[in-house]
């Protein structure tokens, strides 16, 4: 049986200033991996998300008669494992993660392995005869595709040399049986069942699981044995659902407060002004989900090389993502590193320098390598121009001055001193200080 597995969600974070550095040659800016993440489509993580839960309600043992559950545990079984997988793959595709996380090191048969551990709790002639018949399956299957008998034998009709086992010697972990690669076509899979396909050999696990029990006998029950293997199965699933959820939850919980709180006033905000927001956040709520810490954090302080150079980082392990978000955010908040919607695409990019954008910087497909911030501020400013008579009456005194520039009528230099005075002239109108009918007429001159 195999060992208990590290948790997959596991971040090692190494803190220095505003970065996170994740290895040697991997390293996020506070607030970076969040951006990625908001940018996520969810719709197909709801529904694995939603599975998941139901699968693991009928995989929880009861003794509540329900018969359906217990007719198809073991298919539900593997969907559980196939979505666990798809998790799993998710993983080795995320910021953070992919860089950390190999595909040898997540095990692919953590609920099989699970439910083997409490094999007491299933009809082992159940397993038995699914396991012939689908063996049998396999057999003929093999046979039409020409593969020799002898080949059939070895793989399915192990020899005594085969059945012996050492106790010092330690079975790899992902052993499979596999075809000879002559007898493969294409790219066609060896084993055509999805179950033959997901079940490594070790020698204790279980290939099919049926519930031992099929009547209303009480002294057949074992409530204790429920009780653990109920406990395993909560232990190994409801971490992938609270990953998950966290992912499905994040523009509903940060983007929220983001877009409607911290960037609010269109700027940079103090951190009093920040902390009174969040504080309104809070209070205002109405139901709605709302940022809360989760998870658990650890820290230590260590000095890791990055480059030629030793570089003093505070070292924090976290249990699940939903703990570093919630870590990384508010840090990243405080320094003013803060994720802000893209007004033009709608994808959030990060706030690092200490100057307000309401664009990001992506580049826009078909507009000859425009960016949403090039596209948007000039669609801004045009706007400005149609509803603000301040910004009407210096487009059009712009314009004819620029139009001077190009006939020669007035001198580079000239046109630059009118231009920072015609600015600053703006300013003084939008704020008040100068007379609409004064501005009008004099800024033509």
């Amino acid at each position: 049986m195999s060992l208990p597995q590290k948790n997959p969600f596991q971040i090692t974070a190494y803190y220095s200033g505003n970065t996170c550095i994740i290895d040697e040659k991997h390293s996020f800016q506070t607030c970076e991996v969040l951006c990625k993440l908001f940018n996520y489509n969810v719709l197909e993580l709801e529904d694995v998300r939603d599975d998941l839960k139901s699968l693991l309600q009928s995989l929880l043992f009861k003794f509540d008669r329900n018969y359906y559950a217990w007719e198809n545990y073991d298919k539900n079984a593997y969907d559980a494992q196939a979505h666990l997988n798809f998790v799993k793959d998710l993983l080795l595709k995320m910021p953070l993660y992919k860089y950390t996380i190999k595909p040898k090191d997540l095990n692919y048969y953590d609920l099989i392995h699970c439910l083997s551990h409490h094999s007491n709790m299933f009809d082992h002639q159940y397993n038995s005869l699914m396991s012939d018949i689908e063996d049998e399956e396999q057999k003929e299957k093999m046979r039409q595709r020409g593969v020799p008998e002898e080949t059939i034998k070895h793989i399915f009709e192990p020899t005594e040399d085969d059945d012996y086992y050492d106790d010092d010697f330690e079975e790899p972990e992902d052993y499979l049986l596999v075809e000879d690669p002559k007898y493969r076509k294409k790219d066609y899979g060896f084993y055509d069942s999805h179950i033959l396909q997901s079940i490594s050999t070790h020698k204790d696990d279980l290939r099919h699981f049926q519930p031992e029990w099929h009547n209303d006998d009480l002294e057949l029950k074992d409530y204790l044995g429920a009780e653990l293997l109920n406990t395993d199965l909560r232990n190994l699933i409801e971490p992938y659902i609270e990953f998950l959820d966290t992912i499905i939850n994040l523009n509903k919980t940060y983007g929220r407060f983001l877009d409607e709180y911290v960037h609010s006033k269109s700027r940079y905000l103090n951190e009093t002004e920040i902390a009174e927001l969040f504080e309104t956040y809070i209070n205002e709520r109405y139901g709605r989900k709302i940022i809360t810490p989760c998870g658990t954090m650890s820290l230590v302080c260590k000095t890791i090389k990055q480059g030629n150079k030793l570089v003093w980082c505070d070292v924090y392990t976290f249990d699940s993502l939903s703990a570093f978000l919630y870590f990384d955010f508010f840090r990243g908040l405080r320094q003013g590193y803060i994720p802000k919607r893209c007004e033009h695409c709608g994808k959030y990019f990060l706030l690092t320098s200490g100057r307000y954008y309401d664009f990001c910087e992506r580049v826009v497909k078909g507009t000859n390598g425009k960016t949403c911030r090039d596209i948007g501020a000039h669609k801004k400013y045009e706007e400005k121009c149609k509803s603000d008579p301040v910004w009407l009456a210096y487009n059009r005194a712009y314009k004819a001055h620029y139009a001077r520039l190009l006939k020669k009528k007035m001198t580079k230099s000239e046109f630059l001193t009118w231009s920072i005075w015609a600015a600053e002239y703006r300013d003084a109108a939008l704020a008040g200080k100068v007379r609409i009918e004064e501005y009008e007429k004099k800024i033509k001159e």
